[in-house]
C-alpha cells in the first residue's frame, strides 16, 4: 500500500503528512525524507514506545482516551522526558481542554476550534488573575 499525503494550509509552515501502514514503509520513508520531522499518529502505546518509532518521531499524536490512562499517563512522562512533543485529539468539551493543559501538551485539536481558542483566551485571562489576586479567583471563574 502506498504512503497518502496530505497537506495543510494554516499560519504555519506547509505540513505533510503521511499515512504509514507498516514498518517496512516507515523505512523506505526515512531514507527518501530522513531530514523531515516526524510524528506518530496513533492509539497504539506499545507501538509508539517500539523503537522504530521512538527513535525516529519527534513528536507522538495519541487520542485523548488513551493519553487518560494509567499507560497514557506513563507513556507522556516518558515523552516529556525526553523532550518529545506530544499531541492529543479530539478533544471537545471544556474538562479535556483543561485536563490536556494540565498534561502539558503541545497540541490540542477539537472539532470546535472557535470555541477552544475562547476558552484558552479565557483561562489565559484567569491565570493572570489567579498570579495577581490567589487561586480562589481561578476556582470562581472555572466554576462560572
Amino acid at each position: 500500500m502506498a504512503p497518502r499525503f496530505h497537506a495543510t494550509c494554516s499560519q504555519d509552515p506547509p505540513r505533510s503528512y503521511v499515512h504509514i501502514s507498516n514498518l517496512i514503509t516507515l523505512i523506505l520513508i526515512f531514507s527518501i525524507i530522513c531530514v523531515v520531522k516526524r510524528c506518530y499518529i496513533g492509539i497504539e502505546i506499545t507501538l509508539a514506545s517500539d523503537p522504530t518509532f521512538w527513535d525516529n518521531c519527534h513528536a507522538f499524536s495519541i487520542a485523548y482516551p488513551i493519553l487518560a490512562s494509567s499507560s497514557g499517563q506513563a507513556f507522556l512522562k516518558q515523552c516529556k522526558e525526553a523532550r518529545k512533543e506530544v499531541y492529543t485529539w479530539t478533544l471537545n468539551r471544556q474538562e479535556e481542554w483543561v485536563e490536556s493543559a494540565g498534561w502539558g501538551v503541545n497540541v490540542v485539536m477539537t472539532d470546535k476550534p472557535l470555541e477552544y481558542l475562547a476558552f484558552r483566551k479565557q483561562m489565559e485571562g484567569a491565570a493572570r488573575l489567579s498570579f495577581w489576586h490567589g487561586p480562589l479567583v481561578l476556582w470562581m471563574l472555572m466554576a462560572c
